[in-house]
């Protein structure tokens, strides 16, 4: 049986609509890392309360991306 390891993030972000750009903005980086697909939710009544459910080509290429120091960068400007 073939196995796809999935990452669910929940986190609250400052304002969403600058938050989804810099997501789409690192498309490449996530594309780079093997990760397969994604889906992205809100909250209903809490629109900046993001959930981000993702499917990777193993869990060491989605710990790999997420401890990256171009993404833990991005996330020490506030943005991720």
């Amino acid at each position: 049986m073939w196995s796809v390891p999935h990452v669910l993030i929940i986190h609250a972000v400052a304002d969403y609509g600058a938050w989804k750009e810099v997501f789409d903005q690192a498309a490449g980086m996530r594309k780079a890392a093997e990760k397969i697909s994604y889906q992205l939710l809100r909250f209903d009544g809490s629109a900046n309360t993001v959930v981000h459910f993702s499917a990777w080509s193993s869990l060491e290429r989605a710990r790999d991306f997420f401890e990256s120091e171009e993404l833990v960068a991005i996330r020490e400007r506030g943005v991720l």
